[in-house]
This record gives structure tokens, sequence and C-alpha cells, in this order.
């Protein structure tokens, strides 16, 4: 078997020429090039690629839902949703942690990883989303009469009063509030009333949002940690209620 033989250095002479030859002039054919053409053209490519893709795979920009939007396109749904905050049932009293002991929150597999972290924000769904705001809304005489009676009762009748009602908006023809037969369903018909008016003209989506509000006798400015909400006078008038939630 033979064996390569190892290639030859190159010499002194060898590397001189090399350097000779590469120091000389190009001499064979050219032609022109425009860098800033070539590279106009490739940036304009790839913008229109870019918004191309961006209308093809570009998320929707579609407006936000608010309160205000969702109370006046779906009243009934509205309402019914106020009476499972009252009574316990709704997506956000059932949730679990952090916002409440209802259910074990999030898990990964077995491992209970939303109860491992903690109630690190308590959540009390009748409360918070109802009872409480509606308390911050200058009074009128049906509103201020059903706070007061559910404010009075004890937990299980004010759990009676919201699961009764509960039951009969679902038996009720298309799950409407205003069709549900008579009852003894406490204030909670009222609640009900008064949170989807007060959702009707704009004042919870302000009021989530801290945003200002005016109107002619009143500018207040509210905001969610204040736990405080913008008023209007026409609050105050109790057929403002009942034309919204005959909706």
């Amino acid at each position: 078997m033979s064996v390569a033989a190892p290639p030859k250095q190159p010499t002194a002479t060898t590397r001189r020429a090399a350097q000779a030859a590469e120091g000389r002039p190009w001499r064979g054919p050219t032609r022109p090039y425009d860098l800033v053409k070539e590279f106009t053209i490739a940036t304009v490519l790839v913008t229109l690629l870019v918004v191309a893709l961006a209308v093809l795979l570009g998320s929707p920009d579609e407006k936000a839902v608010t309160l205000q939007g969702w109370a006046k396109a779906a009243p009934a749904d509205f309402v019914l949703t106020t009476v499972t905050e009252l009574d316990g049932t709704s997506h956000t009293a059932g949730y679990g942690p952090p916002y409440n002991h209802a259910a074990d929150g999030q898990k990964l597999g077995p491992l209970p990883l939303a109860r491992w972290g903690g109630y690190r924000l308590p959540v009390d769904a009748a409360t918070d989303f109802v009872i409480a705001p509606l308390s911050e809304v200058p009074p009128f005489t049906a509103l201020s009469a059903a706070l007061t009676q559910w404010n009075g009762a004890s937990a299980d009748q004010q759990q009676i009063w919201a699961s009764a009602y509960d039951t009969a908006i679902g038996k009720a023809p298309d799950a409407d509030p205003a069709k549900v037969t008579a009852g003894d369903y406490g204030p909670v018909p009222e609640l009900g009333r008064a949170e989807l008016a007060l959702a009707q003209s704009g004042a919870w989506t302000a009021r989530w949002a801290g945003r200002q509000v005016s109107t002619a006798r009143t500018t207040q400015r509210r905001c969610c940690s204040c736990k405080t909400v913008s008023t209007s006078p026409a609050w105050h008038r109790p057929s403002t209620c009942r034309a919204a939630s005959g909706e």
C-alpha cells in the first residue's frame, strides 16, 4: 500500500509571487452594481411581504366588549349574570384561587398550582360586583329599599332569594327576566333592574375603567381602586331602571 507524499510547503519565492499577483489591479470583465438601488428594492419587497402576511395571518382588530355594549345587546343575559353573582353560581364566584375557596383552581396534571399560590386576590362576587357598586349610587326609593332588605337578611335568606330567581329565569320564555312568573324573590329583581340600568347608561363601563363621566349637574371622577362610581341625576328616577329592564 502506497502512502501519499505530504504536500510541499510554499517557498519564499512562491509566496512573493502570489502576493504580487494579488496586488495587481483586476483586468477581467466588470459590470456596474448600484448598492442603493438593490437595498431599496429589497426593503420594498420585504415591507410588502410583511404587510401581506399581517393581513392574512394577523389577529382581527375588533372593538373590546364593554359592559354597556353587553347590557344593551343582551339585557336578559346581563341580568341573569347579575343574579348568578348573587347566588354564587357565576364563573367568577366559582373560580377558586387566587380569588376564593369555591374550587381548587387551575391545575397542571395532579398539581394544584393555583391553590399552592394562595388566595391573594379575594373576591366576593355578590358584594364586589353587585351590592357594593349599587350602594355607591345616589339612592332612589326602589333601590334603597332593595339594598336595605338584602343587607338586613341572613346569608341563607339571600341565597334562597337569589337561587329562586335564578331558577325562575331559567324557566321563563327565552330566559327573559321580564317574563318570570311571580314568586318570593325578595329584592333580587330590583337589584337586577338597577344593575342593568346603570350598565346600559355607561356608568359601569366608566366605573371599572376609571374614566370620568360628566352630567349637567354632577361631574365626579371615580375609579375601581377607590370603590366609587360616577353619578348621574337620571339614576334617581325609578322609571329609568324600569324602562331599561323592560328590554
